[in-house]
């Protein structure tokens, strides 16, 4: 009457309850592996280690399992479990040792956590997903500060030339009217000094030629007003040039 209640009981717990021998054969099942597409028939002599993906890994974690709970320390091991149909589930997993009168049997207890899972497993990947946008926005902030300074700098150098070009072109300018004018006096001093040469020449010409005296007397006066005149105009350059000097500077 006691073991019949006792698969009453068993039954109707939603978890999936696995009893195994020391080879981890499956000796009992409750029906709960229907809900993974498996009968309790079909089960009961195989490996239990054919219904987890990382075999080896669950052997391992079974027996720290099992050394946890004769501790009085019941902890949880994750897996995926393959379902009848090659589908998998995520299943906490629990287990401890049993007795029996023959020998040591393991009572392991799978609880399906899938929807758990996959919500956590798409949490971390949105996680993941904001992470790296962050990243990448932190990242185009920092081209775009870079960018900035650089157009900054390109801008400063840029003033930079127009105000050196602005002062070459005056320089320029000032150097083509200083050229100018020194060009105009170099001109006009060759031709007064030309004027004054002739000027004092003519009136000794008369030795050389036939000349009038009453030319040489007019030539003369011709030559001084002429030397008097180129005076004044050498003065009113001379006056003009120092204007145009402190005006310049």
């Amino acid at each position: 009457m006691l073991e019949k209640w006792s698969s009453i009981v068993l039954d109707s717990i939603f978890d999936i309850i696995i009893v195994v021998d020391e080879k981890l054969n499956i000796a009992d099942v409750n029906n709960a592996v229907r809900e993974i597409g498996y009968s309790k028939e079909e089960l009961i002599g195989q490996s239990v280690l054919d219904l987890i993906v990382d075999g080896a890994g669950f052997r391992k974690s079974l027996g720290e399992l099992i050394l946890e709970a004769k501790k009085g320390t019941r902890s949880l091991r994750r897996f995926e479990a393959i379902r009848k149909d090659s589908g998998r589930i995520f299943v906490d997993v629990a287990a401890r040792e049993i007795e029996t009168t023959d020998n040591v049997d393991y009572l392991i207890t799978l609880h399906d956590v899938t929807e758990r899972a996959l919500a956590r497993k798409e949490l971390e990947e949105q996680k993941t997903k904001i992470e790296l946008v962050l990243k990448e926005t932190e990242s185009l902030r920092k081209e775009a500060d870079e960018n900035r300074i650089h157009l900054q700098i390109a801008n400063r150098q840029l003033e930079d030339r127009q105000q050196a070009t602005e002062e070459e072109l005056k320089r320029e300018q000032m150097y083509r009217l200083t050229a100018q004018r020194t060009d105009f006096q170099r001109n006009f001093a060759i031709i007064m000094s030309s004027l004054v040469a002739f000027a004092l020449i003519l009136p000794y010409s008369s030795a050389l030629f036939a000349v009038s005296e009453k030319l040489i007397d007019t030539t003369g006066n011709l030559s001084l007003l002429l030397i008097q005149t180129l005076g004044i105009i050498a003065g009113a350059l001379f006056q003009q040039g120092r204007k145009d000097g402190n005006g310049g500077q």
